[in-house]
């Protein structure tokens, strides 16, 4: 299950999720509590195994909010909360696992003071690094993210900052690469350099993967035994159940999203609708489609014999010789090298065979 925490300090420049300036007025906890009560009418919420708690700054909540919905629910495996180095402390990380969060999402993006300043960031890399190590001795279960590609990111700036996250002791790291819209564009005064950033994406695997950790998805880095769970089975196109204004959620088919307005939100749950502005039938064809492309970002690949009906085995042959994939027990898995360019292997891989 995912909750969405919508509010933020600010916004920072290079995200798309929902988020809105803080408004500690607005009663985002009782209208989770009673979205999650509807959802229980259903039937839904049954068996629920992890609960990722993500935004905007999930962070920014009181520590009761997570205390009063985490309580709801019979031991989940994996309770995770997405934490912004800037609200961090020591009483905070505490307060959040004695209200039973059990993993910690820490978004560094670096640890260079110029860089974090350019893109909006609030805190030091002194700080970050800090609330990293803080982070370690109390939950054990953290994860650092690290932005690829940003400006003035650089293979120099990049391992110091691996050095220095590997010094800290995280069992799992994010690293996203850089892509920007029209309007971040405009406001980074910056194009991303594909190619540079290809060149930090591999650099990143063969750091990460030399000091024992599993590439197990085309972002994400761990330890043995220490793979997001939550996103693990996101992966393999597993239901899950979205909560708060801008959540989306899939449910035996049936794909929908909530409203991405406050106001619209409150309406809903106040009337005691679901809040779902949108939702969708999925088609068996399009959900084969989609395990075949999430199947694809793992290290777990896609199985050739179930999805003969998408792959192009002519291509596949073809991006082995590449060095972009390679094929192991019957499955088609994705090299570094293939991972970099996902979207373009993705269609290649499915396109018609000549």
């Amino acid at each position: 299950m995912y909750i969405h925490f919508p509010f933020c300090r600010t916004r920072c420049p290079y995200c798309d999720f929902f988020s809105v300036p803080l408004n500690k007025a607005y009663p985002i906890k009782e209208l989770l509590k009673n979205e999650l009560a509807l959802y229980r009418e259903t039937g839904e919420l049954t068996g629920v195994q992890n609960i990722y708690f993500g935004g905007g700054t999930p962070s920014l909540a009181d520590l009761s909010f997570f205390a009063d919905i985490i309580g709801g629910f019979a031991s989940p495996e994996e309770i995770t909360v997405e934490v912004n180095p800037e609200d961090a402390d020591r009483d905070l990380l505490n307060g959040l696992k004695a209200s039973g969060v059990n993993r910690i999402s820490l978004g560094v993006q670096t640890l260079n003071d110029d860089a974090l300043t350019r893109m909006g960031r609030h805190y030091s890399g002194k700080r970050a690094l800090r609330t990293l190590e803080q982070a370690g001795l109390i939950f054990g279960n953290v994860s650092a993210d690290r932005l690829i590609g940003f400006p003035g990111d650089s293979e120099t700036l990049l391992e110091t900052d691996y050095q220095a996250f590997l010094n800290a002791g995280p069992v799992h790291i994010s690293a996203y690469q850089l892509t920007l819209n029209g309007t971040q564009k405009k406001y980074f005064d910056f194009d991303p350099d594909n190619e540079h950033t290809a060149e930090l994406y591999f650099l990143t695997c063969e750091i990460l993967e030399k000091n024992g950790f599993r590439h197990y998805e085309i972002s994400n880095f761990a330890k043995h035994g220490y793979e997001a769970k939550y996103n693990s089975a996101l992966w393999r196109g597993e239901d899950y159940i979205g909560i708060g204004p801008g959540a989306w959620g899939t449910v035996r088919s049936r794909r929908y999203s909530n409203h991405c307005s406050l106001i619209r939100y409150e309406k809903s749950i106040t009337a005691g609708r679901l809040p779902i502005s949108s939702e969708e039938i999925l088609a068996p064809e399009t959900i084969m489609f989609e395990k075949f492309m999430l199947g694809l970002r793992t290290d777990d690949g896609i199985d050739a014999g179930i999805f003969t009906p998408l792959l192009n085995l002519n291509a596949a042959q073809a991006a082995v010789s590449e060095g972009l994939a390679f094929v192991s027990d019957g499955r088609v898995r994705l090299t570094c090298k293939g991972m970099s360019v996902y979207n373009e292997m993705v269609c290649y891989l499915s396109g018609p065979s000549e």
